[in-house]
């Protein structure tokens, strides 16, 4: 039941940090497009982001996910490193609690 209880607190603190590391880089190329570049590509070019300046003085931006691939594989990677350091951190602390029986 521990194995299980761990694999979806990895899954949980993967998730939360996959859209942190996305939101992030989103951000990062939104504020690094410019006027001769109005075409940006974040996280791998898994978002696609597009300002277009109106007549008006306004700007039009658009976002889109055009490939989930490098979410996904992220999500996957962090899910594994992070149980993998949940276990080797708890299996010392178990067998110290045995021996001290």
């Amino acid at each position: 039941m521990k194995w299980f209880t761990y694999s979806i607190y990895s899954l949980a603190t993967a998730a939360v940090v996959t859209v942190l590391v996305v939101a992030g880089s989103t951000i990062y190329t939104l504020f690094s497009l410019g006027e001769n570049s109005p075409m940006g590509e974040a996280f791998f070019g898994a978002m696609l982001l597009e300002s277009i300046a109106l007549p008006g003085g306004g700007v039009r931006m658009q976002m889109s996910m055009v490939n989930p691939a490098p979410v996904v594989v992220t999500l996957i990677l962090l899910t594994l490193f992070i149980f993998a350091v949940v276990v080797a951190y708890n299996r010392p602390s178990a067998r110290r609690a045995q021996s001290e029986k």
